[in-house]
């Protein structure tokens, strides 16, 4: 049962990676509503076993996933987008909710995911598609979410 705390940032990274691939851009209203839906779930199961633990996990993974992902991006400007950054807000959210440990497994599994799905993106580039120079990330930011909390369990 505890798995069904991680349900919106499922279906919103789903929605939002799906999107992604298809037109490149990434809606910010939905990184809304997902972080909002995912910060209630935390609540909600916060205040029914009595342990505030995982909200304040949650809140600081959010803002720890933002914070690295914008810093990477003014790093080197035009590699990641404002999208990707909001979206790390959302997965960060989850997965720091649910450890630190997980949230540092994130990102290790998004760097290692990440180099597998930009060699084969660039081998499928002959697909017919908006913007199919460049590879859309947010594939690779909710698969290592999801791969960090189903691998700590």
């Amino acid at each position: 049962m505890p798995y069904l705390c991680y349900l919106p940032s499922l279906l919103f990274g789903i929605a939002v990676s799906a999107h992604d691939v298809r037109t490149r851009r990434i809606p910010r209203a939905w990184i809304m509503c997902g972080v909002l839906c995912q910060l209630a779930a935390f609540t909600v199961a916060a205040a029914y076993a009595g342990r505030w633990e995982a909200l304040a996990g949650a809140l600081t993974g959010m803002v720890a996933g933002a914070g690295i992902q914008l810093a990477l991006a003014l790093m080197r400007p035009g590699a990641v987008g404002l999208g990707d950054v909001t979206l790390c807000a959302l997965v960060g959210c989850a997965v720091g909710g649910h450890s630190s440990t997980a949230f540092v497994l994130w990102w290790m599994c998004m760097a290692a995911i990440g180099a597998g799905w930009i060699l084969a993106w660039q081998a499928l580039r002959h697909m017919q598609m908006t913007g199919a120079g460049k590879v859309p990330f947010a594939p690779v930011i909710v698969a290592a979410g999801v791969a960090a909390i189903a691998f700590l369990g």
